[in-house]
């Protein structure tokens, strides 16, 4: 491997790990905060020594042994911040109740949070002081600058790798999970998972079997397009299973798989239930959504998802080319009264919608926000509401501020918004959507069958919250909208 690819990847896993250590922030800030006021004991103070060896000895008690005198010397220090004793030691003294069990382990705590991050940072990272204090200083120092550009444009920087490239970063990323400090094993997992989820190829069999033979069964979309072998290796586990944490997990990895077994061993499960089904809280096949596909009546894959997926960026003026997002209609909502709304307007691109799905997408907002809101349209454009049950009229209290955006030429991996709030936008067409909580493809109200994701707009590109999601029914031309937020 030439020095290039070298350096690059060193590059793009440093600024990840960067962005881990911003996490600590707030760790970080208070060890800065209590060196610059002075209150870390030396150690040569009546009765420091005495706390230092109380403080080692119930932490290897508790299988943590430390030995790093300033990590020690400054735990001593965290009871009484916490308390707000000035300076933060005198809380250990016995007229202040001492130094009890309850604060040993409030001192354990930020010894454990700063080994993570040190242990993250002198793993990835050159030029970080051997002098403990020094290092948690410029631990500091990355905790509060701006994040650069290979953070915040991790999609990006994850398709640009080559084969070659690729490679290197998966291997690195296994190397991780070798090792028992929790942000580094993190860090391998998130690696495999960016692998996994923004490139159009898997992981492959050869990592995923690896996975599986550490117990990594989360995130199930580590093992996407695993192959028969894995997904029957999966099967295997699945039958050995008596937790329903375990069934969960394990269900959802075979579900990933998107293989011939796959589809075969849930064609079998929802004509004769398994034994561990009574520990689950619906069929089998009700996991396939999340996945991204169903079984179709005869028992086949149907893909619940395009492949054929787009991002959509701002667009500062309605083009030729503008999809038109958030247009207020005349029509009320016949439910709740509010105004309605066309939430994409797909007219400039129905070359790129699939087949027989709607060219515009209306629902009422308000309603979307507590379950579909279903409509049936033509191929005209013409649509009408589906009756549904009728809410009280409500006061309309949220702005409808409309929206242009374009259509990204390049395609997108399809399964990237798999990968939870890592895009700063993800509005896009096609692809799986972003779920905040759980799957919910809705049901088409006429054929009942799980309806296909056409679109989700991301309202944090508008400073607001949540996701919503358009569907649609071929067959049927129904569409429906939901809404998701954290």
């Amino acid at each position: 491997m030439d020095q290039t690819t070298n350096r690059k990847v060193a590059r793009l896993i440093e600024s990840r790990v960067c962005m881990t250590i911003r996490s600590y922030r707030g760790n970080l800030l208070v060890v800065t905060h209590t060196i610059d006021a002075g209150w870390i004991p030396n150690g040569n103070e009546p009765g420091i020594e005495g706390h230092v060896q109380a403080l080692k000895e119930y932490l290897a008690s508790t299988g943590r042994p430390e030995a790093d005198p300033f990590l020690l010397r400054l735990a001593l220090t965290v009871p009484g911040r916490q308390r707000g004793v000035v300076p933060p030691v005198k809380a250990l003294e016995l007229n202040g109740n001492g130094f009890t069990d309850r604060r040993k382990q409030e001192a354990a705590g930020q010894i454990d949070r700063l080994n993570e991050v040190l242990s993250l940072a002198r793993r990835f990272l050159s030029g970080l002081s051997t002098d403990t204090s020094q290092a948690l200083r410029q631990l500091a120092d990355i905790a509060v600058a701006p994040a650069d550009k290979a953070s915040s444009d991790w999609l990006d920087q994850i398709q640009s790798l080559s084969t070659e490239e690729s490679g290197k970063v998966s291997a690195i990323a296994l190397q991780c999970l070798e090792n028992i400090a929790r942000p580094v094993h993190e860090l391998g997992v998130d690696l495999l998972e960016s692998l996994a989820c923004f490139r159009f190829e898997p992981l492959g069999s050869d990592i995923c079997r690896l996975l599986r033979t550490k117990g990594i069964f989360w995130l199930a979309s580590l093992y996407r397009d695993a192959g028969e072998s894995e997904a029957n290796a999966l099967l295997d586990l699945l039958e050995e299973a008596n937790d329903t944490l375990a069934i969960n997990h394990l269900l959802l990895c075979v579900a990933w798989t998107r293989s011939n077994i796959a589809v075969e061993r849930f064609r079998d499960w929802s004509q004769q239930s398994p034994s561990w089904a009574s520990l689950l809280h619906v069929p089998p096949a009700d996991y396939l959504p999340s996945a991204g596909w169903c079984l179709n009546a005869n028992g086949e894959l149907h893909d619940l998802i395009s492949m054929n997926c787009h991002r959509l960026q701002p667009a500062d003026r309605a083009g030729p080319d503008a999809i038109r997002c958030f247009i207020p209609c005349r029509q009320k909502c016949p439910g709740c009264e509010s105004p309605t709304v066309v939430l994409f307007d797909f007219t400039t691109i129905q070359a790129e919608l699939p087949e027989n799905a709607p060219v515009k997408v209306y629902c009422c907002l308000y309603c979307s926000m507590f379950e579909p809101t279903f409509v049936r349209y033509f191929l005209d454009q013409s649509w009408e509401w589906l009756p549904s049950e009728a809410t009280n009229p409500r006061t309309f209290d949220f702005v409808i501020k409309p929206r242009n955006v374009s259509l990204v030429m390049e395609k997108c991996p399809p399964f990237a918004s798999e990968k939870v709030f890592e895009l700063d936008d993800a509005t896009a067409i096609g692809g799986v959507p972003m779920w905040l909580q759980d799957a919910e493809y809705p049901h088409c109200p006429t054929c009942g069958n799980w309806m296909t994701f056409l679109a989700q707009h991301d309202n944090s590109a508008v400073q607001n919250e949540g996701i919503f999601y358009a569907f649609f029914c071929p067959s049927c031309k129904m569409s429906a909208v939901n809404y998701q937020q954290t």
